[in-house]
């Protein structure tokens, strides 16, 4: 069987497919599953490796349950045995924008700005490092960032690697359609038949608010 690697934007996975409201109730999800859901061939492949490129978020106001949150789901994560989390950093500090309507004379208001800095480049570097060192035959990346189309064209035209993109959101960047890659769309079907189990080794539970 061919040997896949996975390589899954996390946050890009998140406001694509999990932050609408009609998909927060799927936010537990197992993107082993996931994968399996959306790619599912007849000729079957060996998963080895699973690499989940995310940042940890922080505290924006008191009673933010985000961090917290985001920890149960890591162990969560962890409990499948061949996901590997890299994890960037997460900036949030204050800035000045100008407030929306614009008018004629433009008025600035302060407000707190959140940045993931760190997750393309790793995930651009590993997946290009691991083609070069043919470690796996197909390589299944989650994503709709356009910053990964020269990596994923790299793999593909000079390393002859099968790429597999799976698309979070609506519609995907025009920019991959011209790769020679397959291509699918997260779809509400495959959220839904992908989550973990509501509690996992009696110890690791899905978060209250991420029930509804």
């Amino acid at each position: 069987m061919k040997r896949a690697f996975a390589y899954i934007d996390g946050f890009n996975l998140f406001y694509g497919s999990l932050k609408h409201p009609n998909r927060k109730k799927y936010r537990w999800l197992n993107p082993e599953k996931l994968i399996r859901e959306v790619y599912s061939p007849q000729d079957k492949y060996l998963l080895n490796r699973i690499n989940f490129y995310t940042a940890r978020v922080v505290e924006r106001f008191n009673g933010d349950t985000a961090l917290r949150n985001q920890q149960i789901y890591f162990n969560a994560l962890k409990t499948i045995k061949n996901l590997h989390i890299t994890e960037g950093n997460f900036i949030a500090k204050p800035t000045y924008l100008p407030k929306y309507p614009l008018t004629d004379k433009v008025e600035k208001v302060q407000v707190l700005k959140t940045e993931e800095k760190g997750s393309d480049v790793n995930l651009a570097s590993h997946l290009v490092l691991d083609a070069s060192q043919d470690n796996f035959d197909i390589a299944i990346v989650i994503t709709n960032d356009t910053d990964l189309f020269e990596p994923i064209k790299i793999a593909r035209k000079i390393f002859k690697k099968e790429i597999v993109l799976i698309c979070p959101h609506k519609k995907t960047a025009y920019s991959f359609n011209r790769l020679d890659i397959l291509k699918f769309k997260v779809e509400t079907k495959h959220l839904k038949n992908s989550l973990f189990p509501e509690n996992i080794n009696n110890k690791t539970s899905c978060p209250e608010d991420w029930k509804y």
